[in-house]
């Protein structure tokens, strides 16, 4: 059976500027078994142009690259502006949601979805 499951990006799929090897195994293991795939990320969409972060953030990792470089088959990237994750789940039809952050995770699974601690 096919699952809509997302992934934050900071220290989830990308730590410290590289992938995170165990989650990048488990989004190819979720796409292996057909389900669809979203990073669901805190960032706001606005930090992602160039002319941002060349101007404030010249070693960040910009989503859309890190997708690309390390081939990640993403149906869609969602930027959350620093909204609760939570809120997201229902109105994309999300089931699991891997993440760094406990307060995240915990309000995912008071929710009564899954949600995956990620270290």
């Amino acid at each position: 059976a096919m699952n809509h499951v997302s992934f934050d990006f900071d220290g989830t799929l990308c730590k410290n500027g590289q992938p995170h090897p165990k989650t990048v195994e488990l989004l190819h293991q979720h796409y292996k078994r057909g389900d669809t795939i979203t990073i669901l990320t805190s960032r706001n969409p606005r930090h992602e142009h160039p002319s941002w972060w060349h101007e404030n953030e010249p070693e960040r990792v910009c989503v859309m690259q890190f997708v690309q470089d390390n081939h990640l088959p993403v149906q869609q990237v969602v930027f959350t502006d620093h909204t609760p994750k939570v809120d997201w789940l229902a109105q994309l039809g999300i089931l699991i949601h891997y993440d760094n952050d406990p307060v995240e995770i915990d309000a995912i699974r008071q929710f009564g979805r899954a949600g995956v601690l990620v270290s």
